[in-house]
């Protein structure tokens, strides 16, 4: 009774520590995705394994089975519903997290004493597991759901040993349906049962048939558009992973070779394993040595293996260490091993992804860190993890003698030269170097890209991080400026902005009080306005505007979806131009807020032909009428290729054109213009600059296109580094940086001259 006791408290104790930690913490990214893929599952009507990933982005999106997505889903409901707190929807969601790994020390308990295991050393594994910190940051401070597959999977070993064998089947099936691994030990079951009914197609086809079903049902809505759903799923096959071997061996070859070796590496293994053991995949008792082998052979040989799925093998593990009297040194060993190196992990891991929900949705990327120290951590973490689960493997396969070489002078040299060759090609903290120009314009895609949750300041690492930009631009819609009828301290303005982050409104007090802030740091702030009428974006996220004002009340102005500001427009029984109406309440928010001028936002498709420039100078020339020569007036994306009195004539009346400048989102998103390069753009802003009287020069900025987080794209540092070396000795007066944000996975620097 006592036993039973202290097993109870255990599990109670275990609970209230995943208890007092998750309401506040998350993993920046995946807690994003996870807050993002119930909103728009429940409010845009949008398949969520249609939204695109961002090229080169070392985190994709939603990209696992759907069960998990329905509990996102109905934790959004829930707290929409009952107008939960951050906090209480942050646990909501972590709470089957939680649970399952209160139960998943249950049920150890119960698998021990089914493998006749001593009850007190049974409990005594329990806790091992309970608090174990590695099971309880993955779970509750880091949110990661690996843990409820890892539930079903010792749920259905424990079913096996009862001899249910196709309720085994159907509960390992429900963990795929939550996390695909449970999926490498269905051919091991699909053996056990042959092996007692002795009927190879029949027991194919319901065992098959029986796993798949819970993935089948619970995937329907999505198997209308099959290729988009299977692509995420095996989404994870696509990158690399952070945690074994491959960790260091990936810099010095190609992801692609990598790839195939891994694969080839696998099911050699896995085959190798079910040949030389085909005699005891029947025996229950041998089930759990089975699960253990097939998970170490996933994680020696796999290019995509992550900290977190250290929670499918440690339990096994701690089974395996009470189970094995032989072995029971050299799983120690591993264990400890694993675990402390889990833990090292974690610690580093944590310098470069904040487990603060204030961080929501802030990340940078392990391959372009700033930080050698951190980084040269993770690396040894992994390369040390990657050995252990090389060893295992070779244990479990009866490769003594490889095994030997490994654990010798040969092997441990081979490791440390791996791990000093990744650490040569680490990055170096320089980042992307930008020159001093005089002009360096900082572009977010909105406010929410700098500030959230009510904050005000901008940090100095932050804006050094930015190349120490003197001028910023915050952009709004049209129907902002359309709208605006004076200062109103508590109204939020999220609905005006490209990107939004939507746990955290922007009010105009708040957005005074920024604009003030900055200004007292010497940075110049500028109203941004997109002149587009309509961006609806659905990617990370609900995001995008739409100027319903202007397309409800004037269709007239808009042509071929463009804005035509010279147009006539009847308002307030008053016949005037639009450029005229609008430009007189960008001239009122200026005042209001004590902006410094206006930057024309001309995205997505910018001014790249003579009508483009027709349909946009009667606002150029009315705002500059309204504002004065006192404020800075700029436009952007404008098309180097243009004719130099189109160019002229916008220059007249404008302080800064901003060319556009990078053939690298020319071939991303605008197709009639992939064929130019770098090379291409050079010699034509050279040509300009003969074209040009001398005194325009300076007017011109060249552009720098870094990360979009709301359309899906990552500039590669070494393009950036490029082009910016290439314009910079043409137009040495400044540039604008698209988009400069808190999100950026690298840092930009000023040259030191």
């Amino acid at each position: 009774m006592r036993n039973k006791q202290v097993l109870f408290l255990s599990m109670l104790s275990g609970l209230i520590v995943r208890l007092l930690v998750a309401p506040f913490t998350g993993h920046g990214w995946d807690m994003y995705v996870w807050l993002k893929s119930g909103e728009l599952f429940l409010y845009s009507g949008t398949n969520i394994y249609e939204i695109s990933d961002v090229a080169g982005f070392p985190w994709g999106f939603y990209a696992y089975p759907p069960l998990w997505l329905y509990w996102l889903a109905a934790a959004q409901l829930l707290t929409t519903s009952f107008s939960l707190s951050i906090n209480e929807h942050i646990i909501l969601i972590k709470l089957p997290i939680i649970i399952s790994d209160i139960l998943s020390g249950y049920l150890l308990y119960l698998l021990l004493l089914r493998l006749r295991i001593d009850e007190k050393l049974s409990i005594r594994i329990s806790i091992l597991f309970l608090f174990n910190p590695l099971i309880i940051f993955v779970s509750s401070v880091w949110g990661m759901f690996d843990s409820i597959a890892t539930l079903f999977v010792l749920l259905s070993l424990l079913l096996l040993m009862k001899n249910h064998d196709y309720t085994s089947i159907l509960l390992l099936g429900i963990g795929a349906a939550i996390k695909i691994y449970p999926a490498l030990l269905l051919p091991c079951l699909l053996i056990y049962i042959y092996d007692k009914k002795r009927k190879l197609i029949k027991s194919l086809i319901m065992g098959c048939l029986i796993f798949s079903l819970p993935l089948i049902i619970f995937s329907f809505p999505y198997l209308f558009s099959l290729n988009a759903y299977i692509t995420k799923l095996f989404y994870h096959t696509s990158n690399i992973g952070q945690f074994n071997i491959w960790t260091l061996i990936t810099p010095l070859l190609s992801t692609e070779i990598s790839t195939i070796i891994s694969m080839i590496l696998f099911v050699t293994f896995y085959g190798y394993y079910i040949i030389k053991n085909r005699g005891v995949l029947s025996l229950r008792e041998h089930s759990v040595k089975t699960f253990t082998a097939i998970l170490a052979v996933f994680l020696a040989t796999s290019i995509k293996v992550n900290v977190q799925y250290l929670t499918w093998i440690i339990p096994l593990m701690l089974i395996e260490l009470a189970v094995d009297k032989y072995r029971r040194k050299f799983n120690t060993t591993s264990f400890i091993i694993i675990n402390l190196m889990g833990i090292v992990f974690i610690a580093a891991f944590s310098q470069l992804i904040s487990f603060d929900l204030g961080s929501l949705g802030r990340v940078n990327s392990l391959v372009v860190s700033e930080n050698f120290v951190v980084g040269g951590l993770i690396l040894s973490s992994a390369g040390v993890a990657g050995w252990r689960f090389i060893l295992m493997m070779l244990e479990y396969l009866g490769l003594s003698r490889v095994k030997e070489v490994l654990t010798g002078k040969i092997g441990v040299s081979l490791i440390l030269i791996l791990l000093l060759l990744s650490l040569s090609l680490f990055p170096s903290p320089v980042g992307i170097e930008l020159p001093r120009g005089n002009v360096r314009i900082a572009v977010p895609e909105s406010v929410h890209s700098l500030f959230i949750d009510g904050d005000v300041y901008l940090s100095s690492d932050e804006h050094k991080r930015l190349a120490s930009f003197n001028i910023i631009v915050f952009p709004f819609s049209l129907d902002f400026f359309n709208q605006y009828e004076g200062y109103v301290p508590d109204e939020s303005v999220n609905n005006y902005m490209k990107f939004r982050i939507d746990t955290s409104e922007l009010r105009m007090s708040h957005l005074r009080r920024i604009v003030r802030n900055l200004k007292s740091n010497d940075i110049r702030v500028l109203i941004g306005v997109f002149i587009s009428p309509r961006q609806e974006l659905v990617s990370y996220g609900i995001h995008g505007y739409s100027s319903e004002w202007l397309i409800n009340n004037h269709p007239e102005v808009i042509k071929n979806g463009k804005v035509h500001f010279g147009e006539i427009i009847n308002e307030s029984n008053r016949q005037m131009k639009y450029s005229s109406y609008i430009a007189g309440k960008i001239a009122r928010v200026i005042e209001d807020f004590d902006f410094d001028g206006l930057y024309i936002l001309t995205e997505p498709e910018g001014i790249r032909t003579i009508n483009d420039v027709d349909a946009i100078m009667p606002l150029i020339i009315d705002a500059r009428k309204e504002l004065g020569i006192d404020k800075i007036v700029i436009i952007d994306r404008v098309d180097p290729f243009l004719p130099s009195d189109a160019l002229i004539k916008i220059m007249t009346q404008c302080d800064y054109v901003v060319l556009h400048t990078s053939p690298w989102i020319d071939g991303m998103q605008y197709g009639t213009r992939a064929n130019r390069t770098i090379e291409m753009y050079y010699q034509r802003i050279k040509q300009l600059k003969e074209e040009l009287p001398s005194k325009r020069w300076s007017q011109l900025l060249y552009s720098i296109y870094t990360l979009d987080m709301t359309s899906g794209w990552l500039t590669p540092a070494l393009e950036i580094q490029l082009e910016v070396d290439t314009y910079s000795n043409l137009l040495n007066n400044g540039y604008s940086i698209y988009y400069a944000s808190r999100y950026l996975p690298y840092r930009l620097n000023l040259r030191e001259s």
